[in-house]
């Protein structure tokens, strides 16, 4: 017997063996004794072996079952299991080197009767691979039945960790083999069949191809499959194609970006550098669409082009500053510059709104090609050596001039940064790369013509002889290395008389010869110098040059800016250094003059030309936060308060729209420790604090916002600010749909936490009421009834105040120096009621106070205000009372209307108090005329300031016309007011100051519902030309329209009267025709009484107009000479989508009807061009992108048209591979290409609520598999991102498909014909985003029919075939995150 053999082996490790190899020594020896001991042949048998003919099917036999059971003691009882594979191995090469096929298939089942343990089946299964040898053809086709056999027993790891190897095995056969293998080739065929075969399931077929894909599919140049088995792998292929396309959102390669409009925290549009491709990030490894795993050209250059896009670029990207070299960037520049050029052969040069339209596109290239050269992620060489190949294959030459001055601008930045020579000998190179263009472009055989020194364009056409100028005066060889072109010669001539003319001191202000000169003297910092200090002396005017500035100021330098024409023409570097030469005069005045006023103020040619700077879009990397941050900092931390009050002015009249997230940041931040500690500014230069806040705190709030800003850092010790802060963050959260739930630092409730600790306050419930659901529901809490103490306190300090009238010492001591302080406007209000008059006493106190006038004395002003209204307790009528009021803000100026507007819109009124609060604001904005003619002498004032030479003048005129006076100046009689010198104003007026106040104020008429009504309309009719000066009007109506939905939408009228008068304030800048379609434009046009239902056609051609600007923007010049960089918007895209969804959303009819009316369009324009199906993708991106930015009401219409479709007797195709054939019938195509274009648009918060609803309304109406199939593709390409905005949500998807198969397949008499296509989903949600499964997952899977239980009995639970647990557990089933599987 073996264990009596096994006793005389020695136990004893040989001299020389380690432990181990002599258990495995050992062990084997035991394991040949056991073959040898039940295996004998008879000698017979032995020497004629080769003769004797074997028994197909042997009986069993008494050696067999002695095999058997000797191998289980051996390995289940004597053998540790980290001998098993040594054994193992030993044992199937004695198997393979048997001659007799009775004693080989004994052995195979004996090796059958072991496959009790996981790790025991893939001892057996991996050892058997490694000896199949195609040269044995029995033993292998024996070796393949024996692996047929595991896989129908084995475990789902164990089958998978079989399907691995054996393609290991395989991929060593060789590619040409003889005929006498051709059997076991094909054994090996059949065998991988088997795995494949989805009937049979061994195997999902899902990570099964995942396998194959890792292998020879996931990048180019891998070798493929081998031959044997290469129809199998495509037929598997050819089967996962509808899987793939089932989680493809129809359309994604037409989807587009918008800066400005598209949500900027959706991951959906990130892409990954894939084979040094940038394509969507698809999880899994399915047979994707082309179309999608190869770059996104159309996508990134679409973003590229568009301004202030950079970010957005590399956070899609994940591109990083320094790494140079990025292909797919350099190659899209050219391609645009291409594009730029065909754009110039196809203008008209002569009219100038073409001209202008191909100037922004060339300056839009050249300051990109700068920025990602500057931060070393492309290479400039390279750029123009992919140019001369692709130029001199075409026939471009109008737009050459374009392109020598981008050329200009790296040349001019690139030699005057800080390098060593191996810089110099690259700039060197890059004029030879460039030299290649210059052959191209400039073929002439004769001197091309002189340009007109007095048109701008003159700097462009002379930007070739410019660079050819700064080679030879860099390197002088040059000259001897190639001569001039010809074509150059008349233009380099024209460069020596301008340099000649300049030292001479004969140079002509009047044409554009200095930035010429400042372009071509860029090579070095002293040839430089000379022509810009000539343009600062220009602008700052004659020496000695008094201009009066407001307040009664005075300051040396001219009136008359640079024009934005001159600064367009200069090269980057020129530019820079002309800005950070006005930097540096500016800077001194943060170390001196910061106690008196008058001194170190800055001329306002200086002003506005430095305002102009910072709007361009090259200045914004390199000098915006240099100017503003390091400037701002300094000023406030020495008190230099004109020079601070002169930015402010700038960044609130002029840059601050233009500004990125975080530059507003860092001014919120500077900002922030001046409003906590306003006690010590000086009363103008407070209003000017609060007014930047206010316009930044709108501007500020948007999803980026939120990542970028610590909640503590903005919340203020005001009540008003907070108040504000918390109805913008309202408004932020409810249209740009960011979910507070998920945001990663639960950044609302720490902010709401820090403002109520900070400032206590509760809401009125009519503002609650617009509140989005969360946290913010909670602001509404009782609080003690302050009327009775208002009223009471202000009553105690008049009496005492009478009491004391004869004493002024204790008058100044109990208001100055006490807390009556807070009630002192109370008691000059009671006084000024009661006396007509204020006498000197007052304003000896007040000057005493005026740094402490807090916002605690206009909170009990405000209050007292609107108790007394309200309560009746006054001797006057209200409109005497209004006279008075009138009097303390426009003849005393004892308050500004700004501030106490602003604090009586921000407290909280309820009931008829708020009614009485909006009733005293409307009586004080349109009850006298003083407000009024202020703006009827600002309403013919021009607003494109950027294009005024005399803005200056206007502004001084309206100042002497209607002065303002901040140091109570107006209440001294005897002598006139005082001609004290205050900090100057540039910009500032009370009308520009109230704008974002009476934002504020429109938005609480609002809040009060049906009674305020006429109430906007009658304020919106008296003060509508104010808007003519609003930052974003079409933002504020959008906003307003949008947030406010709830009660606008019974009142056509106004949102009608909102259009026509805020959106519509710019008849002459900004015509109507081209904001609105005509049909609309009309409308607006005509009388209120006038009805007008809008028609199919009309919501064609708005949604024609759309797709227009998005998909050819090119081709569309939508405002003329429009300067985007001075507008709202930085470019048409933003501007068409905000202007056409205000445009919806005033329309005379109900949101639903609206969404109706687009959706029909769109399904008829669709209609008209069955076969287009870009078409198709491109409009259902539009109107996808229009109803994402539109209120919920407007998108339910998408809901609606899912469910009438999915009601319909649906067919689908059972060989489709892609969305256009997945149908019968193409409008179940249409509305699902509308699905998709709408909820990739979405933000994360509608489009959670919006999957909710659809799931419930779905599941409904699902009957049958064409039906099930229209659920599947709704809602599955969607999962990849759901799992990254909201995972909690992904198994209640998986549930509901389970139910909806279930109930499909327990209706349907015959087989489904897509139920691969569903098995494959649901193990596409299982390894990539869910791992575990529940009980009632367990349950559905167990009542569906055979077909679907077979293929998906592993994700109930992953079976064993025998009642032991197995050895290894599957992780799974037990970790809470998705397994890798690779």
């Amino acid at each position: 017997q073996p264990h009596v053999q096994m006793a005389h082996l020695p136990s004893v490790p040989q001299q020389g063996m380690s432990q181990t190899e002599h258990d495995i020594h050992q062990s084997q020896a035991r394991l040949k004794d056991i073959l040898r001991s039940t295996l004998d042949r008879s000698p017979v048998e032995a020497y004629f072996c080769g003769f004797v003919k074997q028994t197909l099917v042997p009986e069993p036999s008494q050696s067999k079952q002695s095999l058997q059971t000797a191998l289980r003691t051996f390995f289940f009882q004597t053998t540790p299991k980290n001998l098993w594979p040594s054994c193992m191995e030993c044992y199937i090469k004695s198997l393979v080197s048997e001659h007799s096929q009775e004693k080989r298939m004994h052995m195979f089942d004996a090796l059958y009767n072991l496959l009790q343990d996981s790790y025991m089946t893939l001892c057996i299964s991996l050892e058997v691979l490694k000896c199949l040898d195609l040269k044995k053809e029995q033993c292998f086709r024996e070796g393949i039945i024996f692996l047929k056999k595991i896989l129908e027993r084995a475990d789902y790891k164990s089958n998978r960790t079989i399907w691995k190897y054996l393609l290991n095995t395989i991929d060593q056969f060789p590619d040409q083999v003889d005929e006498s293998v051709i059997p076991s080739l094909q054994a090996a065929s059949e065998l991988v069949e088997f795995i494949t075969d989805r009937n049979t399931a061994v195997v999902p077929a899902y990570p099964i191809y995942h396998e194959l894909h890792y292998r020879y599919f996931d990048s180019e140049g891998k070798k493929g499959p081998h031959w044997c088995i290469a129809k199998t792998v495509h037929k598997l292929h050819q089967s996962l194609l509808g899987t793939a396309n089932m989680l493809t959102v129809s359309g994604l390669s037409y989807m587009r970006y918008i800066v400005g409009a598209s949500n900027p925290v959706s991951k959906t549009w990130n892409l990954q550098h894939e084979n040094r491709e940038y394509c969507y990030v698809l999880k899994g490894s399915l047979p994707f669409n082309k179309s999608l795993t190869s770059r996104q050209e159309g996508l990134l250059a679409h973003i590229l082009a568009q301004p202030n896009s950079r970010e957005t670029l590399q956070v899609m990207t994940q591109l990083i500053s320094g790494r140079q070299n990025q292909p797919f960037l350099e190659d899209l520049l050219v391609d645009w510059v291409l594009e730029a050029m065909e754009l110039s052969e196809r203008i008209d040069w002569s009219i100038p709104e073409q001209r202008k339209q191909a100037a922004a596109v060339w300056r839009q290239l050249a300051t990109n090609l700068l920025y990602h050269h500057f931060n070393h992620i492309i290479i400039f060489s390279h750029i123009l050596q992919k140019l001369a190949d692709k130029l001199i294959k075409t026939s471009l030459h109008k737009g050459r001039d374009w392109l020598m001055w981008c050329a200009l601008h790296y040349i001019s930045a690139a030699w005057n940064t800080k390098g060593n020579e191996t810089q110099f000998t690259q700039i060197l190179n890059d004029f030879l790369s460039l030299l290649k263009v210059y052959d191209f472009l400039y073929p002439e055989t004769e001197a091309l013509p002189y340009p007109d020194l007095t048109d701008p364009y003159c700097v462009v056409q002379l930007a070739a002889a410019s660079v050819w100028s700064l080679f030879i005066t860099k390197a002088e060889t040059m000259r001897n290395f190639r001569p001039i072109p010809i074509a150059l010669k008349n233009h380099i001539e024209l460069l020596d008389q301008l340099q000649k003319s300049f030292i001479d001191g004969e140079t002509n202000q009047s044409d554009f010869s200095i930035p010429v000169l400042c372009n071509a003297c860029g090579v070095y910092p002293e040839g430089l110098d000379a022509p810009i200090i000539y343009l600062i002396n220009a602008l700052c005017g004659p020496t000695g040059t008094q201009t009066p500035v407001p307040q009664g100021c005075v300051t040396l330098g001219s009136t008359v800016p640079m024009s934005i024409d001159i600064l367009d023409t200069l090269c980057m570097f020129p530019k820079f250094s002309f800005i950070n030469k006005i930097r540096r005069q500016i800077m001194p005045t943060t170390d001196s003059h910061a106690n008196d006023p008058s001194q170190g103020c800055m001329s306002p040619g200086v002003i506005e030309t430095v305002s102009r700077s910072l709007v361009l879009p090259d200045m914004e990397w390199v000098s915006v936060k240099a100017i503003l941050l390091q400037t701002l900092s300094p000023c406030i931390q020495n008190s230099v308060w004109p020079t601070l009050s002169s930015l402010l002015e700038i960044i609130s009249y002029r840059v601050h729209k233009h500004l990125s997230t975080p530059t507003n940041l860092g001014i919120l931040n500077n900002l922030a420790p001046l409003m906590k500690t306003s006690a010590v500014l000086p009363t103008q230069l407070k209003l000017s604090v609060e007014n930047l806040f206010i316009r930044l705190i709108q501007a500020s709030m948007t999803p980026d916002f939120f990542r970028s800003v610590d909640p503590k850092q903005i919340v203020l010790d005001s009540e008003e600010m907070n108040r504000l802060l918390i109805r913008t963050v309202a408004q932020t959260i409810n249209i740009t749909g960011i979910h507070p739930e998920t945001h990663p630092l639960n950044w609302l409730e720490i902010f709401l936490r820090v403002t109520i600790t900070t400032t206590p306050m509760s809401w009125s419930q009519t503002a609650i009421a617009y509140f989005p659901a969360g946290p913010l529901q909670a602001l509404h809490r009782p609080q003690q009834d302050q009327k009775l103490i208002v009223l009471q306190r202000a009553e105690e300090e008049y009496r005492r105040w009478r009491s004391i009238a004869n004493n002024e010492n204790e008058q100044l001591r109990v208001y100055c120096e006490t807390e009556a302080t807070d009630m002192f406007l109370c008691v000059l209000w009671k006084n000024y009621l009661d006396t007509n008059m204020i006498p000197p006493i007052f304003v000896r106190i007040l000057e005493r106070t005026a740094a402490q006038l807090s916002a605690r004395q206009l909170r009990y002003f405000s209050d007292l205000l609107v108790y007394e209204f309200t309560g009746n307790n006054q001797r006057l009528t209200n409109e005497q009372v209004i006279y008075k009021l009138n009097d303390l803000i426009w003849k005393y100026q004892v308050v500004h209307l700004d501030r106490i507007v602003f604090y009586m819109a921000s407290r909280k009124y309820d009931g008829r108090d708020g009614q009485t609060c909006l009733m005293l604001i409307q009586l004080l904005l349109m009850l006298t005329q003083d407000f009024k003619n202020r703006l009827e002498v600002l309403k013919d004032k021009a607003i494109s300031f950027w294009t005024q030479n005399n803005w200056h003048q206007s502004h001084v005129s309206y100042h002497q016309q209607f002065p303002e006076y901040f140091n109570y100046e107006a209440m001294q009689q005897q002598p006139p007011p005082s001609t004290k010198p205050s900090i100057p104003v540039y910009y500032s007026n009370v009308c520009l100051r109230f704008l974002p106040v009476l934002d504020l104020v429109v938005h609480c008429f609002l809040e009060l519902g049906q009674h305020a009504i006429q109430s906007i309309m009658a304020l919106l009719d008296h003060l509508g030309s104010i808007y003519r000066f609003h930052d974003h009007p079409i933002g504020y109506v959008y906003i307003t329209l949008n947030y406010y939905e709830r009660i606008l939408i019974e009142y056509p009228q106004l949102r009608k009267k909102l259009v026509s008068v805020i959106a519509g304030a710019l008849p002459e800048h900004r015509p109507l025709q081209r904001m609105y379609t005509s049909e609309f434009c009309d409308y607006l046009m005509a009388p209120e009484d006038r009805y007008w239902q809008p028609s199919l056609q009309y919501y064609q051609k708005a949604l024609h107009r759309v797709v227009e600007a998005i998909y050819r923007p090119m081709e569309n010049n939508l405002l003329g000479s429009c300067d985007w960089r001075f507008e709202e918007y930085h470019s048409p895209l933003p501007f068409v989508l905000y202007s056409s969804c205000v445009e919806l959303m005033a329309l005379p009819q109900k949101g639903q009807l609206a969404g109706k009316g687009l959706i029909d369009a769109f399904l008829t324009r669709c209609n008209s061009m069955p076969d287009n199906e870009k078409e198709v993708w491109t409009y259902s991106s539009a109107v996808g992108l229009l109803l994402s930015l539109l209120p919920e009401t407007f998108r339910s219409s998408v809901n609606e048209e899912i469910i009438s479709t999915a009601h319909q007797t649906l067919s689908v195709n059972p060989d489709a591979s892609s969305d256009w054939d997945l149908f019968g019938d193409r409008q179940s195509i249409y509305v699902l290409a509308l699905l998709h274009g709408l909820w990739h648009h979405l933000n994360a918060k509608h489009l959670l609520e919006s999957v909710r609803k659809m799931l419930v309304d779905v599941k409904r109406c699902v009957k049958n598999e064409a039906q099930l199939v229209f659920a599947f593709k709704a809602f599955a390409p969607f999962i990849q991102r759901l799992s990254l905005e909201n995972p909690s949500m992904i198994p209640e998807i998986v549930l509901e498909f389970l139910r909806l198969l279930q109930f499909v397949d327990q209706k349907m008499s015959s087989p489904l014909i897509h139920t691969d296509i569903y098995c494959d989903v649901l193990y596409h949600i299982k390894y990539m985003y869910v791992c575990e499964s529940s009980e009632e997952v367990e349950r559905i899977i167990n009542s569906l029919s055979v077909p679907l239980k077979v293929r998906l009995r592993f994700i109930a639970s992953p079976p064993t075939l025998t009642k032991q647990q197995p050895t290894a557990p599957h992780p799974q089933w037990s970790q809470a995150t998705p397994i890798s599987l690779n």
